[in-house]
């Protein structure tokens, strides 16, 4: 790969980039990291891999898996070493890998990041053997740096710099990257098809009635299924929604908050003085946020008396 032109692009150029662009070709590579200078679960050495058009992988430590999955959803792994489905990016929340893999996860945007002032202008730089082009923000309490890869849209290095003599609680630089493969830690396929697809219960006869009325608070609907039921209100119903980019799925979930494998991934929350959800919708992420309220509003006098 070329080294960085003379010219060196805005930092609004670089920071677009990273929100704008997909990488087109598959990569792969190791960092070190540090979330929470107090939480040994988001610190230390980590692996990750990307293969074209949207499956990643992150491994911490290497060899580990901790999340994998696409633009639609996620399967992390937790503390325990169970695999959950969870909404797109929650698997790297915890993660310092996602300030430099998968920034716009990160709850921060563009306009936001814009308005920072840019302290150092773009200069060229290499991290890892990569050139990049590094920028210097001013931040409340210091400076924070950003290497942004010369090709790729991702981050090399995030280190926001304090003052005084405490180290700063994020940080995050790749060691290793290479361009072309993914390497020793492939997307597990394999995986996100066995998690990612919510279990099926047959329907008892004393569901159809909560089930009919399911059906008639979501007329648009084109398919619901019953996942979970024990006759007491506890329920779980899987069902498919057309949109303009495709059929989504949508989890109606009224259970414990505790209940597997869903507690990661609730939206459009509603819950009942029992402790119980009256509903929580998972969703996939074609389906409009307002539209997934609306049917929460529907559906939680519907299975609050369940």
């Amino acid at each position: 790969m070329s080294a960085p032109s003379t010219a060196a692009p805005s930092f609004e150029t670089l920071i677009r980039r990273v929100f704008e662009q997909r990488p087109a070709f598959a990569f792969h590579g190791r960092g070190l990291g540090r979330q929470d200078a107090d939480d040994e679960w988001s610190a230390g050495e980590f692996a990750f891999t990307f293969e074209p058009p949207s499956r990643w992988r992150l491994d911490r430590p290497p060899g580990t898996i901790r999340a994998v999955g696409d633009d639609r959803r996620e399967v992390g792994v937790g503390r325990d070493g169970v695999p959950r489905r969870n909404a797109v990016g929650a698997g790297w929340n915890a993660e310092a890998a996602i300030w430099l893999l998968r920034l716009p996860l990160r709850g921060i945007t563009v306009d936001q990041w814009l308005g920072l002032v840019v302290a150092e202008a773009p200069a060229a730089e290499a991290v890892a053997g990569r050139p990049c082009w590094r920028v210097a923000l001013a931040a409340e309490g210091g400076t924070t740096r950003m290497w942004f890869d010369a090709e790729l849209p991702i981050l090399l290095r995030f280190s926001p710099e304090t003052t005084g003599d405490l180290p700063p609680e994020t940080f995050a630089e790749v060691t290793e990257l290479r361009v072309g493969s993914t390497g020793p830690y492939p997307v597990e396929h394999d995986l996100l098809s066995q998690r990612l697809h919510v279990p099926l219960a047959p329907t008892p006869a004393d569901a159809d009635g909560l089930l009919r009325r399911i059906r008639s608070a979501v007329p648009d609907a084109i398919s619901l299924q019953l996942c979970a039921w024990d006759g007491d209100g506890t329920v779980a119903a899987l069902m498919v929604i057309p949109t303009a980019h495709g059929d989504a799925e949508m989890l109606v979930d009224r259970r414990a908050r505790s209940a597997l494998p869903y507690e990661g991934t609730h939206a459009a929350l509603a819950r009942g003085g029992d402790a119980r959800w009256t509903v929580s919708l998972d969703h996939d992420p074609e389906i409009d946020e307002g539209y997934a309220r609306d049917l929460a509003k529907r559906l939680g006098p519907l299975l609050s008396g369940s």
